[in-house]
């Protein structure tokens, strides 16, 4: 029977950049390269080790769903980038008084909660779970000042799909008074190719968000398929 670490990532906010330049959007739903930079930096993976990382990322598939959907918040601000000088360092350009400021605009997901599943063998899900309980570098959903706002509660569990994972995993959670997780009607759930699921995709995507290295930031696409938690 497969098995599954089901955890949440709770935040007042989040983002998930999908776009680079001055105006960087972010997906309304955590990237695969989100969540596992999340896990890889809990277990303690440093970003010169692209190979571990690449082993974690080829073991595991991971599915997420919406516990609740966020609103978005734009953030405009002015950044001072090093002035257009080739062939000097960054403390050179910035010295020749030229600061070279640019307008630039960033989304955020404003009080996101999200479920996550990751389905692997069970010596390396429970060492993630251990991981994500006493997390070796400091967990945050995005970008560093996205800090959690609740305990990620991971647990791993077999069962017999992703999805009945997650409701054993919400049916535990349904003890803990306000900190309750209760899914909204038939969410969406969105899971890698190859996943151990009960339900029948309705959506396939293509996505540029399979993270190939943590020094640089390298990414290729994968398939993702959308169906309903039912």
């Amino acid at each position: 029977m497969p098995n599954f670490l089901v955890f949440q990532l709770k935040a007042p906010l989040a983002s998930f950049g999908s776009t680079v330049g001055t105006y960087r959007a972010t997906d309304t739903r955590p990237r695969r390269s989100a969540v596992l930079g999340l896990v890889a930096a809990a277990i303690g993976i440093e970003r010169s080790e692209s190979a571990r990382f690449a082993a974690l990322s080829r073991d595991v598939r991971v599915a997420t769903l919406a516990v609740r959907q966020p609103t978005v918040l734009v953030d405009f601000h002015t950044v001072q980038a090093p002035a257009k000088l080739l062939g000097q360092t960054r403390r050179e350009q910035l010295a020749t008084g030229q600061p070279n400021c640019i307008p630039t605009r960033r989304e955020y997901l404003q009080d996101g909660h999200w479920v996550i599943v990751l389905e692997g063998e069970q010596a390396l899900l429970q060492e993630c779970e251990r991981a994500l309980e006493q997390p070796v570098f400091p967990l945050y959903v995005g970008r560093k000042s996205c800090v959690l706002s609740a305990h990620v509660a991971g647990r791993v569990i077999e069962s017999t799909s992703a999805e009945a994972a997650v409701k054993q995993w919400v049916a535990r959670m349904s003890d803990k008074g306000p900190d309750a997780v209760r899914l909204p009607a038939a969410p969406a759930i969105y899971w890698d190719e190859g996943m151990s699921v009960e339900g029948d995709a309705q959506v396939r995507h293509l996505r540029n968000d399979q993270r190939t290295s943590l020094a640089h930031p390298f990414f290729a696409p994968r398939l993702e398929f959308e169906g309903t938690l039912c």
